[in-house]
């Protein structure tokens, strides 16, 4: 249903923080294997991984090659 795209570009951004999240997640986890799965770090964990994303993601929208 769409109400001048109101709906379909929320469905959008819901799918598109999704999968931030999904790869903060991954992120996160990756941090936690190469320390050697120590308990005790998992909001720096998390916070790194926020970190490391949004800097890729802002790489990424930053030099989008135009035609």
């Amino acid at each position: 249903m769409s109400f001048n795209g109101i709906f379909d570009a929320s469905d959008e951004l819901q799918t598109l923080l999704s999968e931030i999240e999904e790869e903060i997640r991954r992120r996160a986890y990756l941090l936690y294997e190469q320390r050697g799965r120590t308990d005790g770090y998992a909001l720096n964990d998390w916070v790194q991984a926020e970190a490391d994303v949004t800097t890729t993601l802002r790489f990424r929208w930053t030099y989008v090659p135009v035609d």
